[in-house]
């Protein structure tokens, strides 16, 4: 995404937001009744769980009257599911066990799972204006949709509209990877197919839609555990922020990626759990994504010596030394690529994961090629300090023009990662230590001098003259790679002064960013306390977890800088912004608890979804937030 579609988003989500505070202070909900306490959980789940077992329904606790839905999942699979009422002395309306639910074998039954959504709220959809604004009519992932047609009523609840893919059906922009907004059409063919009736009779019968609002309670995997309180499609509850916990959910990211990953050392790119499919073989497959989940494995190792995330890592590395593209395979200089035409994120990536690969294992299988890689990077170093991100190899030009975002980030974070490498001498353990270091001295591409140099200028250029526009007085752009970058520099940086103006602006982009995080006390989080540590600009859209764990990695960096220049006060209310912002990724990495409408629990175990809404994961999402939370277990506990 260029730098000036970021301003056309911001630009966009603004004025969406303003349409849809207008729908929804006309289309206020009336709450019909209060959410079910826990007892009362408990009892209703009790009762459902004895119906499907197939014994008499034997109610334990009165619940009030109460009308919703209830559905039985099993292996991923809405199994059986209806409109159900209680009522008011505690039992659910339930009809005798159906036929197709009895014949399944009673251990089978067991493995299913009874998920419980009570209407607590409704209210109108303003449905007869054009249909942008009956697109932007639910709260995403809280809202459902229904329809009564004279007198009948058929309902989509949040999980239906969620796992039809149906809360994203419009791109903010083209190219910008974020959707919003009901499918319109989508939706109301499902309420057709729910009430039973043809297009035609639609047409004929009097209808209006409403939304509704739920108390969304699901079956624990363990029985022996308390139901679960679900909302916007993810688990309320999420464990504690602890280091531990940081440092599990790291871990678990990890062994997600290790269960995606082939022999061959390429990854499920793309997972669609609720499908249970992977994006076709050769489908977008992003190179610097690759190399940033070998980069995170290689992270792992160094923290946990768990030897199959070095062993993944190096294949994920191995896959991309051995395929280099026409005319990059040179003595002097390797890039990463599919074709003669590279760009340089995947080269910086690549070496990020390659350096990092050597300080955690001493291994130097991959140096060679990591020092070509670097060579790379110089070479398209600009005289200003910026970087060419587009490169013909088989001409060998360089692209003085196009501009796309995170690359020279990456670059510079890459090319300072190794300048600390050469720096420090490789793990006692390593083979040939000391032959390494002698090597670094005697051969140029090994000393980090000219690394240092092309760091500086990078960061000079960053936080200074790309900024220097009158816009740039007013917003950061994407510069976590920056704020990594200047982090891993700072200490061999010799001028104090520039040292001191990067660490300012890293300081500044986290301020910036914490005022685009939902916080207690602002409004969305206010009427939806599940955004709280996410970023964005209106809850119109579903926050994606993917950006939380990229800023919370450069806050994590900044943190770091605070304390190191002795600036106490902020160094504490950055504490506090990543505190948010871990909350919020500890809450939305999938379990098998969470796993209700995904057939494989095994294969989500770890991943993080796009956003609430939108059930896909990619390797991408899984780095970032998994390495946010591996380095900031150790920032967070000091």
């Amino acid at each position: 995404m260029r730098a000036s579609s970021l301003r056309l988003v911001i630009a966009g989500a603004l004025v969406l937001g303003g349409i849809w505070m207008a729908v929804e202070r006309w289309a206020s909900l009336t709450q019909e009744r209060p959410p079910l306490n826990d007892s009362e959980r408990r009892a209703a789940l009790a009762e459902a769980r004895t119906w499907l077992d197939g014994a008499r329904v034997a109610p334990a606790h009165a619940t009030g009257a109460w009308r919703g839905v209830m559905t039985v999942w099993c292996e991923g699979r809405a199994r059986w599911r209806e409109q159900v009422t209680a009522t008011g002395e505690g039992g659910l309306a339930l009809p005798p066990l159906p036929e197709y639910l009895q014949i399944l074998d009673g251990g089978y039954r067991k493995g299913c799972r009874v998920k419980l959504d009570v209407e607590i709220a409704r209210g109108p959809i303003f449905a007869r204006g054009p249909e942008l604004l009956t697109s932007l009519a639910l709260v995403p992932g809280l809202d459902g949709i229904g329809v009564d047609l004279d007198g009948r009523e058929a309902l989509l609840t949040p999980d239906e509209l969620i796992a039809g893919d149906l809360l994203t059906g419009r791109p903010l922009l083209p190219g910008v990877d974020v959707e919003l907004g009901l499918d319109v059409g989508g939706a109301l063919r499902s309420l057709a197919a729910k009430a039973g009736v043809s297009a035609r009779e639609w047409r004929r019968v009097p209808h209006h839609l409403f939304r509704f609002r739920c108390d969304e309670i699901v079956e624990p995997v363990d029985p022996t555990h308390a139901p679960l309180r679900v909302v916007r499609g993810h688990l309320l509850d999420g464990p504690p922020l602890t280091a531990a916990n940081m440092m599990a959910a790291a871990r678990r990211g990890g062994e997600y990626l290790l269960g995606h990953e082939h022999p061959d050392g390429t990854f499920d790119y793309e997972y669609f759990p609720v499908a249970d499919a992977n994006l076709p073989e050769g489908a977008g497959y992003s190179l610097p994504r690759h190399a940033g989940a070998a980069f995170y494995l290689a992270e792992l190792f160094a923290a946990t010596r768990d030897d199959r995330f070095r062993d993944g890592a190096a294949r994920a590395l191995r896959w991309l030394k051995d395929r280099p593209p026409p005319g990059c395979d040179r003595p002097d200089l390797a890039c990463v690529g599919d074709s003669s035409h590279v760009e340089i994120g995947s080269a910086s990536l690549t070496l990020l994961a390659a350096v990092e690969y050597h300080r955690g294992t001493g291994d130097e299988e991959f140096q060679p090629w990591a020092l070509r890689l670097a060579q790379f990077l110089l070479a398209m170093q600009k005289g200003d300090g910026d970087f060419c991100h587009l490169y013909d190899a088989e001409r060998g030009e360089r692209d003085e023009h196009t501009v796309l975002l995170y690359f020279s980030g990456e670059a510079t974070f890459a090319l300072a990662r190794l300048a600390n490498d050469l720096v420090d001498p490789p793990p006692p353990a390593a083979a040939g230590a000391r032959a390494f270091l002698q090597r670094a001295i005697d051969e140029p591409s090994r000393a980090p001098a000219r690394y240092v140099t092309a760091v500086d200028r990078a960061l000079d250029h960053l936080t200074g003259a790309a900024y220097a526009h009158l816009a740039g007085q007013f917003y950061f752009g994407e510069d976590h790679w920056t704020c990594l970058a200047t982090d891993e520099a700072y200490d061999f940086l010799s001028d104090g002064g520039r040292r001191d103006r990067y660490g300012d602006f890293c300081e500044g982009f986290a301020a910036f960013q914490r005022r685009a995080q939902f916080t207690d006390g602002s409004g969305p989080v206010e009427a939806q306390p599940d955004l709280r540590g996410a970023y964005g600009f209106t809850s119109l859209i579903a926050p994606h977890a993917t950006p939380v764990g990229s800023r919370s990695e450069a806050i994590v960096a900044t943190l770091r800088l605070a304390r190191r220049r002795g600036h106490e006060a902020a160094a504490r209310e950055i504490a506090t912004q990543l505190r948010d912002g871990f909350r919020f990724l500890l809450d939305r990495q999938l379990t098998p608890d969470a796993a209700w409408m995904m057939p494989r629990p095994d294969l989500v175990d770890g991943g993080w979804l796009m956003s609430d809404v939108k059930p896909m994961i990619r390797i991408d999402f899984v780095q970032h937030a998994g390495s946010s939370l591996l380095t900031g277990a150790g920032v967070l506990e000091d």
